[in-house]
């Protein structure tokens, strides 16, 4: 028989327990909240705010402010990524009861840990108010919600036409005012700077529900561990405000190489900040006005002809020009696709000869959309007042263009002889900047003491 080795047993390890934060962190919304719930664009009566959903916000903030210490890496970056927040086949597979007792199981605790109250679930509202003008039409008007931003609530034309004022408010989807909820957020230390970055960024630029990248659902952090929060702009003063945002930006988000086409922060924040105000309603209204004469911008004022040059590709590439519309010369160029996918152009004489509905969106399957790069939303400051924010995330890439129903591929980006043929445009708006997303900072910018 073989003499067994002389070997001493190995010495009997410890785990060491990790060590764990806790914090309860208490938000207000200071604008409406739109959709969230399990329907698309109704916020759920029973849960407004929900864990999963906020676990989804903060991945994604996660993602961009963290996720350029990778080298451009996109696996190394979802391997952390999934190390801290848990997979995402938990929310994609389970309902959230399930996720959360899944999570639970890990001792000690491994990943981000999210419980959510909701201490106030706020008045349940209609976004707009239905009103009679001289010829007896029904015409609906914004309530305390900048119209813009909520077009997708808008009634139909057909049931302004077809049905009374009654049937079109109780049909109406609503939004949700004056909620609060207390988060309480559990990880382990070893992810402070992590977890830290992704929630400054979150509470900072992002939101609850849908349409956060418009301002809805923006939230305002109340109290950490039942102190007051501090870490926010001493008053709502242009100077103030921008140097809060330089200073946090330089500390939470990294530098490096972000994976493509991952939305993004940088250091170097590319923002505007306007609308210096007493109420976060008054900021954001004057921040999608401003929005909207800027992406509307035409021959006069609200009216007459687009000095953008989509509507004239359109009629270029579809052949069909009412004939009081003179072609304009504009480039065969689509830049507004840099504010997001699809877009749906309508013409108001298409029974005269102009284009049907017409819509733009990426070519390939699966890749039809673009989500906004532009942020607008109010952000309240230290002494209790308001100012618009704009902010434009890095890394989204426009795709390959299509219009839809001609199959023909068209071009978004502008190039400095375009400008020559959009004169009004230029001089008006771009001002020699051919990023159209810039192009707006820069627009916003020459408003920020009004």
């Amino acid at each position: 028989m073989r003499k067994l080795p002389d070997i001493p047993p190995p010495e009997e390890i410890t785990p060491q327990p990790l060590e764990v934060i806790e914090q309860i962190r208490e938000y207000q919304l200071i604008t409406p909240l739109f959709g969230g719930g399990v329907t698309p664009g109704e916020v759920d009566p029973l849960t407004p705010i929900r864990g999963a959903e906020i676990r989804g916000h903060l991945r994604f903030w996660w993602r961009a402010t963290r996720g350029g210490e990778f080298g451009g890496d996109l696996a190394k970056m979802k391997e952390k990524e999934d190390a801290i927040w848990g997979k995402a086949s938990f929310k994609e597979k389970k309902n959230e009861a399930d996720q959360a007792a899944e999570e639970q199981k890990e001792k000690p605790i491994r990943t981000v840990q999210i419980e959510v109250i909701v201490n106030r679930r706020g008045e349940s509202k209609k976004p707009f108010d239905i009103q009679g003008n001289t010829s007896g039409r029904n015409v609906p008007r914004p309530a305390d919600v900048p119209g813009y931003a909520t077009f997708l609530l808008l009634p139909t034309n057909d049931d302004l036409r077809q049905k009374t004022k009654e049937q079109i408010e109780a049909e109406m989807k609503r939004i949700q005012h004056n909620v609060q909820f207390t988060l309480k957020i559990t990880y382990p230390e070893t992810y402070r700077k992590d977890i830290q970055a992704a929630l400054w960024a979150w509470e900072t630029f992002g939101g609850i529900g849908a349409r956060t990248r418009r301002g809805f659902g923006a939230l305002r952090l109340l109290k950490v561990e039942g102190e007051d929060h501090t870490n926010c702009p001493a008053s709502n003063q242009p100077a103030d405000v921008r140097s809060w945002l330089n200073e946090n930006a330089k500390k939470f988000v990294t530098s490096g190489a972000w994976p493509g086409d991952v939305p993004h922060l940088e250091k170097a924040l590319s923002f505007a900040i306007a609308y210096p105000r007493s109420r976060a309603f008054e900021s954001w209204n004057e921040l999608i006005k401003r929005y909207v004469s800027f992406r509307q911008f035409r021959t006069k004022g609200y009216a007459g002809r687009s000095n953008w040059p989509e509507a004239e590709t359109i009629r270029e590439k579809t052949g069909r020009r009412y004939q009081d519309y003179k072609t304009l010369g504009h480039p065969d160029k689509f830049p507004r696709a840099a504010f997001g996918l699809p877009i749906v152009f309508h013409f108001k004489d298409e029974k005269k000869g102009d284009p049907h509905d017409t819509t733009l969106q990426g070519a390939n399957e699966g890749n039809e959309r673009l989500a906004s790069p532009l942020i607008l939303r109010p952000l309240v400051c230290g002494d209790e007042r308001a100012i618009g924010l704009a902010v434009v995330l890095k890394g989204s890439q426009i795709p390959p263009l299509v219009l839809k129903g001609t199959n023909k591929p068209v071009e978004a980006q502008l190039d400095k002889s375009d400008l020559t043929k959009l004169p009004n445009l230029n001089a008006d708006k771009l001002n020699g900047e051919t990023d159209v997303l810039q192009a707006f900072l820069n627009d916003l910018k020459r408003t920020e003491k009004e």
